[in-house]
């Protein structure tokens, strides 16, 4: 498949939407392609604010993107402001990915408003800072997943969690798209599956931007590398047999499992992350 034509149409964004922008959006789209297009409100956040989720296409597949998990890290809604117009207005694009989609440009709105000082710039490290808010491990949407292992147990998910637990169990989704972004990096990928022959096409798609890959260590040392700045996508069981393997006792945890594990207790799935940074220099964590 080439997708270059799609990408090629990426707008040049200048600002991050806002949540109610990115709704407002949501509901133009749906009217603009009503054959195509379905928006049905997934659930509330924690404030009561309702998280839409926008279904297209009818593939024999199907496709899960949410963005936003973390508030702080909104590339992943503009990746998804973008993808569900371009799925919407492409029919033939939509047949040749055979996936029936569902979209959430923001998991956890409440979060994200708290971040939206700094979506409208200036973008520089001082505002980034002066106007970052990132919840604590245990209310965050993307690891608070019900999970159960050894001695050690969470079931306190989130009400945006529940949402994506309710999609999850719903339409068992063979791909799932978690969108993320670091801060002050080089790019980075997380993959649940071993597939060498995509690896080539993400090192690009950075380069062709100018983005540099981070080719430092692995954020969690028990990860694999897959392919330079590629790594597997590694669970809380995994977490928990390290730290158990070297420290001689249980871990103490207070958050749940994450949305792939979750998922891939449901079906097999495909998990992507993608990790771009806001802020980078050359000489980043030994970055290309």
């Amino acid at each position: 498949m080439n997708f270059q034509h799609v990408i090629d149409k990426v707008p040049d964004y200048k600002v991050f939407l806002t949540v109610d922008e990115m709704d407002e959006s949501t509901r133009k789209l749906a009217e603009e392609f009503p054959d195509a297009v379905t928006v049905f409100e997934a659930g509330k956040s924690r404030d009561g604010h309702p998280i839409q989720c926008i279904k297209i296409g009818d593939g024999p597949k199907n496709a899960l993107c949410f963005a936003c998990p973390h508030p702080n890290e909104p590339i992943g809604a503009m990746t998804m402001e973008y993808l569900s117009r371009a799925l919407a207005e492409d029919k033939a694009l939509r047949d040749e990915l055979g996936f029936t989609w569902y979209i959430i440009k923001c998991a956890d709105p409440d979060g994200t408003r708290l971040n939206e000082n700094w979506f409208k710039g200036p973008y520089n490290i001082f505002n980034y800072i002066r106007n970052y808010y990132r919840p604590v491990g245990y209310e965050q949407v993307e690891w608070t997943f019900p999970f159960e292992y050894k001695e050690y147990r969470f079931d306190k998910p989130l009400p945006e969690t529940q949402v994506l637990m309710k999609i999850i169990d719903e339409t068992r989704p063979e791909f799932m798209y978690s969108l993320h972004n670091g801060g002050l990096c080089g790019a980075y990928w997380y993959i649940s599956h071993d597939l060498p022959e995509l690896y080539e096409g993400f090192h690009n798609s950075a380069r062709k931007e100018d983005v540099p890959l981070d080719l430092g260590e692995p954020e969690t040392p028990f990860a694999t590398e897959f392919a330079p700045a590629i790594f597997s996508l590694n669970g809380q069981d995994e977490y928990y047999d390290y730290m158990e393997k070297h420290t001689g006792k249980p871990p103490t945890l207070d958050v749940g499992a994450d949305s792939h594990t979750y998922a891939s207790s449901k079906a097999v799935c495909v998990t992507l992350i993608t990790e771009l940074p806001y802020f980078f220099r050359s000489t980043n964590r030994g970055s290309e």
